[in-house]
């Protein structure tokens, strides 16, 4: 648990130390778009997993929450698809919202960063069931300190027009990702038995959570 909270606190602090150098390099727009596009994938992310990842810890055996885990992965990819391709098709048909502007324009960023935040969060529910607390402090301070490090080199080097902001907070986010995801046997045992009907099995054992949470 303390490796938990260090991991907490050290990232929110490298953040915070961080924040009067990012301040100077980006301009207010950057932080305007930077805000919206957040907003929406942290939105868009507690819709995708269904809050199935709450229910990982519930199984009394490791066996029996791995189903969880899967059907929460399988809800990330299928729904933030979903999702993505309505408010895409929104965007054509009205044409005066400024945030389906966005979304048309940042579409790639948005489904990758849903994608992104649902397996970390499964993830970190499979681990802080399994007690890797440091495993999961790592990936947070990685991840901050790896936000501002992007942030500083692409305002260097960003000649293309990207936003550096989010461009950094997506990569951040994967690779983070990555770290809590690095583990073989896992992901072995998740590939073992990938059918779609164990989402729907899943979602009628524990079909409270997508409503309730």
């Amino acid at each position: 648990v303390i490796a938990l909270l260090i991991g907490t606190v050290g990232a929110q602090g490298l953040v915070l130390l961080s924040a009067p150098i990012i301040s100077r390099l980006y301009l207010p727009e950057e932080f305007g778009d930077y805000a919206l596009y957040f907003s929406t994938v942290m939105v868009l992310s507690v819709i995708v997993t269904m809050r199935l990842e709450m229910a990982i810890i519930l199984p009394l055996t490791d066996d029996d929450a791995l189903p969880v885990l899967r059907s929460s992965l399988l809800s990330t990819l299928l729904l933030s698809v979903i999702i993505l391709s309505l408010l895409l098709f929104g965007s054509f048909v009205i044409t005066g919202s400024h945030f389906l502007k966005f979304v048309s324009e940042h579409p790639f960023f948005i489904l990758a960063g849903c994608i992104s935040v649902g397996f970390f969060q499964s993830l970190t529910y499979w681990h802080n069931r399994l007690g890797n607390f440091r495993r999961i402090a790592f990936a947070n301070i990685t991840r901050a300190l790896l936000v501002i490090l992007i942030c500083i080199v692409l305002k260097e080097t960003n000649n293309n027009g990207l936003n550096g902001l989010i461009v950094a907070d997506f990569l951040a986010q994967l690779i983070s990702g990555v770290i809590v995801f690095s583990d073989r046997k896992l992901i072995l045992n998740l590939l073992a038995d990938l059918k779609w009907n164990s989402l729907v099995t899943t979602l009628t054992t524990y079909k409270q959570f997508p409503f309730y949470n």
